[in-house]
């Protein structure tokens, strides 16, 4: 990563994060809550006398930690469904098997594997905006006699920036590096409405 993580930390119980939120910023990454520690009320952080919910910023995974006798929702996580609706990458921690969010979790983790998962459930949910990005490559790179099937685009972000790096198999001049830079900022547009900036790089490889 270009720089640390910004990782929404989601508790079934007051306190169940805590440990796994001591290893996350040993790591270097930056944790937010929707609960203050400890904190037994119903209202979240985005409800409270100083309102800042972690979500009207830029999140890049929640990690949602459950306590092992955890079996449905509880009121203390109720920030999951709020990640899942803003398209936030989750990882889940827990021992006790599947929990109520199964279907959503890009990936499990323990409290020792907790910062690789986020990293990796990260790189994971940027595949697609790669994949629409090659997609929507392959016609032009086509007609300049180029391979799409050897066309590596790499995603990174430092928020409120995202860097795009293309690699194509064969020489690029100048109109066609162009041609390439606009379509694949078209492709991404739909999917980076909260970046300010969305810098393209081309690179004809020989």
């Amino acid at each position: 990563m270009t720089r640390p993580l910004n990782v929404l930390l989601l508790e079934s119980n007051p306190w169940a994060g805590e440990v796994t939120a001591q290893r996350l910023t040993e790591d270097g990454y930056r944790v937010h809550r929707c609960h203050e520690r400890g904190d037994n009320g119903f209202a979240c952080v985005g409800l409270g006398p100083d309102p800042h919910c972690p979500l009207d910023d830029h999140v890049d995974v929640a990690v949602l930690v459950r306590a092992d006798n955890s079996t449905g929702p509880t009121p203390h996580e109720d920030g999951v469904r709020c990640a899942i609706r803003a398209g936030v990458p989750l990882v889940e921690v827990s021992d006790g098997g599947s929990g109520p969010y199964a279907q959503w979790v890009a990936l499990h983790a323990d409290e020792t594997t907790a910062t690789a998962a986020c990293a990796t459930a990260v790189e994971l949910a940027r595949q697609p905006m790669a994949a629409a990005v090659v997609t929507r490559l392959g016609p032009l790179l086509a007609e300049a006699g180029l391979s799409p099937d050897d066309v590596e685009c790499r995603i990174g972000s430092n928020h409120p920036d995202l860097d795009v790096t293309i690699e194509v198999p064969g020489p690029v001049d100048r109109p066609l590096e162009q041609a390439l830079s606009v379509r694949a900022y078209d492709a991404l547009r739909p999917m980076t409405l909260d970046y300010k900036t969305v810098n393209v790089t081309v690179h004809g490889i020989p």
